[in-house]
């Protein structure tokens, strides 16, 4: 049964609770000792030392849950008019808010709180004791993370041309800090209750990560969230398991620094890329030239895994396991007055014209089956071009090469298209003006991301 249960846990990674502790009082100091007999385990398994005290509470899942959010913000129900405007989710679903709500307050069973030195466990009394455990060396990895290198506030590279809002960059990240806190944690499991060596649990992390790309069309409604939450895990822990196995923990402490991961697309394939940066300066002051009938501006790069949620039914594995061709993408929507959709151009940047090519093929078979106001489009073909319309909306498509553009509602996608076919008019290194009216902490609320949301209330002393 124990050096079966690695498996099961991969499988159910953080997403369920487990059977309950029969025995002991729920008090927070057994599980403070417990912590704390852990401690300099996880250090010698991560090779790294605590050089602060880590302090643990506990909370109810309800507490949990009226700890997270408080309340659905305008910002939020706006960034929904734009996930169904681009098919991220169904155009029908009018309780974006509560569901996101919903969804994230079942997903975790413990969290570490950046700048507090804090963990907290939510009904600890839920658990076995070496589930307990399990989580506690994940957390406790988050805290030497924090200790060590600082990750959880240093997001944005300068040296990285890209708008402020870059969620495919953070999401990067992410993967790096939670498949660092899944290795450490399994690391502890196995050799307190396993017989498995350190190459059996970085096959089992290959083998989750397959699956991970397997089981993207099996996700529901809120697939681009189920995926984003998902691959910091699946695919993070992976990348970070390789990385440690070949090359020690001096190469993995190093990608909180000198050797930063810049896209998801090193994550899943594991090569350096070299990023294109899209220069929007010649027409966002034209969709922004009356800001007074502004509503809501959002300014993001999305990536190939939030690229995989949305187009994951018209593209198969071996594409997904290769980022697309992906080398980078930008897109600037805006949405005025009490405009039921907005404007937007989106440009998707590929390694080759035959990445580009296939991408091509994946957005206009998404397109051809998009209904918006509950009508199928009008399509028109040409060459490089294709054109979508519905009532109050038309779509352009466009093939530049290994540049695909996507204008939406802009008078004039043409002229915007030509600007692209001039490269040093179209992409730039140099740092770029951010336009969002959504902060970074609106829009990652709906992502997976406990280490920058507010510190959840206390619910007991420590």
């Amino acid at each position: 049964m124990k050096s079966s249960f690695i498996f099961i846990s991969v499988t159910c990674l953080l997403f369920c609770l487990c059977s309950k502790n029969p025995t002991g009082p729920s008090t927070i100091l057994k599980y403070q000792q417990t912590m704390e007999a852990i401690m300099p385990l996880v250090e010698n398994y991560r090779g790294l030392n605590f050089l602060r005290d880590v302090h643990l509470a506990t909370m109810s899942r309800s507490q949990y849950a009226a700890s997270r959010y408080s309340s659905i913000s305008e910002a939020i129900n706006l960034y929904s008019i734009e996930l169904k405007q681009l098919g991220f989710i169904p155009e029908d679903m009018d309780d974006f808010g509560q569901a996101v709500d919903s969804y994230n307050e079942n997903f975790a069973a413990a969290f570490y709180v950046s700048g507090t030195d804090s963990i907290y466990v939510i009904n600890p009394e839920n658990y076995m004791d070496v589930e307990f455990e399990f989580y506690i060396a994940h957390e406790l990895t988050h805290a030497l993370q924090e200790q060590h290198f600082n990750p959880f506030t240093s997001y944005i590279l300068p040296s990285i041309s890209q708008s402020a809002s870059n969620s495919d960059f953070y999401l990067s990240q992410l993967s790096v800090i939670e498949g660092d806190a899944s290795l450490s944690g399994y690391l502890y499991f196995i050799n307190q209750f396993t017989i498995m060596t350190e190459q059996n649990l970085i096959d089992t992390f290959f083998n989750e990560s397959e699956r991970f790309y397997q089981s993207i069309d099996s996700m529901g409604d809120l697939k681009f969230l189920e995926t984003t939450q998902s691959f910091p895990y699946f695919v993070g822990e992976y990348f970070i398991g390789k990385k440690k196995i070949t090359q020690g923990w001096e190469a993995v402490n190093k990608l909180y620094h000198s050797n930063r991961v810049n896209s998801t697309a090193e994550i899943i394939t594991g090569k350096p890329v070299s990023l294109i940066s899209f220069d929007f300066s010649k027409f966002i002051p034209v969709m922004l030239e009356d800001t007074r009938k502004l509503r809501f501006a959002d300014d993001d790069t999305h990536g190939p895994v939030m690229l995989m949620a949305l187009l994951s039914e018209y593209t198969d594995v071996s594409h997904c396991k290769n980022a697309f061709g992906w080398r980078g993408d930008r897109i600037v929507y805006t949405l005025k007055d009490n405009d039921k959709y907005g404007s937007f151009v989106w440009a998707l940047e590929f390694q080759t014209n035959e990445d580009a090519k296939y991408m091509m093929n994946a957005f206009d078979k998404l397109l051809s089956n998009r209904r918006l106001s509950n009508t199928s489009p009008q399509k028109t073909d040409s060459t490089d071009m294709i054109t979508f319309t519905h009532p109050g909306i038309t779509t352009t498509l466009y093939n530049l090469g290994t540049t695909l553009l996507w204008v939406e509602n802009v008078s004039n996608p043409t002229e915007i298209a030509g600007l692209f076919v001039s490269e040093p008019l179209a992409k730039s290194s140099s740092k770029q003006q951010n336009y969002s009216t959504l902060s970074k902490e609106e829009k990652w609320k709906l992502f997976r991301k406990h280490i920058t949301e507010n510190q959840p209330r206390l619910i007991k002393d420590f």
